[in-house]
């Protein structure tokens, strides 16, 4: 969905109709199954506004008009994010809407909000101004005539996380978008990996001392919780990416 973070989070979102059921005793509200597979909901349609989530896992959640299933704010998932055009629900980020589509809970960490929903349609209300899809930068790749760059990451972990921020340089030039040039991907537990562009070679890394920063096989890999646990939200890491002969 959101084109700063890698693809295999994307992975994890396709897997989200894989670990859920919906036999012919599916009800109203999602339900914990202790003896298999969680039972989802029957297809619902949820009405209310749809808000982005800038923070350091970026989602969208639909703030419901009235409550359902005890909560007030339901993740919006799609399903089929892996699959050619995609429902581009990020359009509607501001909007009024209806969504439809079966309630879950989250079991993992990669969910923000106690119930989502896996929207097979979607629809806009009255006074509905669509905005911008978010840039597909997994498309993109580095010019040919860029050969060796610097990356500084910086971010904010913790109950008030704000997203990854970066800075791309070459020398004295500031590249940019900065995601053509690096990535990063937050595990369910919340170990933070971060990436050179396909095609270069990782560097000469530094980060947090107490985030526990390392190398492992071209990138790298740090861990926040471990850095929270000793009162440190301020993260950084850095690294220098040069192009694979």
């Amino acid at each position: 969905m959101f084109s700063i973070m890698r693809t295999p989070l994307f992975t994890v979102l396709v897997l989200i109709c894989l670990s859920i059921s919906q036999p012919s005793g599916a009800q109203d509200c999602p339900r914990r199954n202790p003896n298999g597979a969680d039972v989802a909901s029957v297809s619902r349609t949820l009405q209310g506004k749809v808000i982005f989530h800038d923070d350091l896992r970026q989602w969208l959640s639909l703030q419901l008009d009235s409550q359902v299933c005890g909560e007030s704010v339901v993740e919006l998932v799609n399903p089929d994010i892996d699959k050619p055009n995609p429902l581009p629900l990020e359009v509607f980020r501001g909007c009024r809407v209806r969504a439809n589509g079966i309630l879950g809970l989250p079991n993992t960490g990669y969910y923000s909000a106690d119930l989502y929903q896996n929207v097979t349609h979607i629809e806009a209300l009255e006074g509905c101004v669509r905005q911008p899809a978010f840039p597909e930068y997994s498309k993109m790749s580095p010019a040919r005539s860029v050969r060796k760059y610097q990356v500084s990451m910086w971010f904010h972990y913790g109950p008030f996380a704000d997203p990854v921020h970066a800075k791309i340089a070459m020398a004295k030039q500031v590249l940019s978008p900065w995601q053509i040039y690096a990535h990063y991907y937050l595990t369910e537990g919340f170990s933070f990996y971060g990436y050179c562009a396909d095609g270069f070679t990782m560097s000469h890394m530094a980060g947090t001392p107490e985030a526990n920063p390392w190398m492992v096989d071209n990138y790298l890999a740090m861990n926040p919780e471990t850095a929270a646990a000793k009162h440190v939200s301020h993260i950084k890491v850095s690294f220098t990416c040069t192009r694979s002969p």
